[in-house]
């Protein structure tokens, strides 16, 4: 087994340099709530793991008229408790409200919750019903845009920010904006259903 490298970038400066000057495998942590029962997320053999969860800039949540933007680094709990999220996309944080227990509500990432792809991901259906897209770091410096639908992980890529695309579907005014999700999350719980059983 090859040596694992752990670092902690404070800053995005610092972080988009790891990426651009980087040139064994990258892997990324935040909250590490699937690291802490074993096997769910087994330890890389070598590379760099990379620790975002203190980089200045990835954790913040920003409502800004229709616009919602929130950092991959933001926990759960800070979904759960942010007012403003709440009137604007209730359903989100009520997804964040019922996401586990206290204590990993309280070290469980955004961007952890998408990029571990599980089942249980809470917070992806409300996510997809909303139309979001990813602000993804890429390997070299580089980075891209792509809407959370159309997204599959790739190695080395980093889930830098999620943004809401409900302003870009054409709803108008808040209660038009749930009604928007809620029929939305209603069409992927039909398109799949779970037979008691199976």
């Amino acid at each position: 087994m090859s040596e694992l490298l752990a670092v902690s970038p404070a800053t995005l400066p610092e972080l988009h340099a790891l990426l651009a000057e980087t040139e064994t495998p990258l892997d990324f942590i935040a909250g590490g709530t699937d690291m802490l029962v074993a096997g769910r997320w087994p330890r890389p053999d070598g590379g760099v793991l990379v620790d975002v969860s203190g980089v200045d800039g990835m954790a913040h949540i920003d409502v800004l008229g229709d616009c919602i933007r929130i950092g991959a680094a933001t926990t759960i709990a800070a979904l759960a408790g942010h007012r403003k999220l709440g009137e604007k996309l209730a359903a989100l944080r009520q997804a964040a409200v019922e996401f586990a227990s206290p204590q990993i509500r309280n070290r469980a990432t955004v961007g952890g919750n998408i990029a571990n792809a599980a089942p249980a991901a809470d917070l992806v259906p409300v996510l997809l019903a909303a139309g979001a897209r990813l602000v993804l770091f890429l390997p070299g410096g580089r980075r891209r845009e792509v809407p959370l639908a159309a997204w599959t992980r790739v190695p080395g890529e980093l889930i830098a920010e999620v943004v809401d695309g409900l302003s870009r579907n054409g709803a108008e005014g808040d209660g038009q904006v749930e009604q928007s999700v809620r029929t939305r999350v209603t069409e992927l719980c039909d398109a799949f259903p779970v037979y008691p059983g199976r």
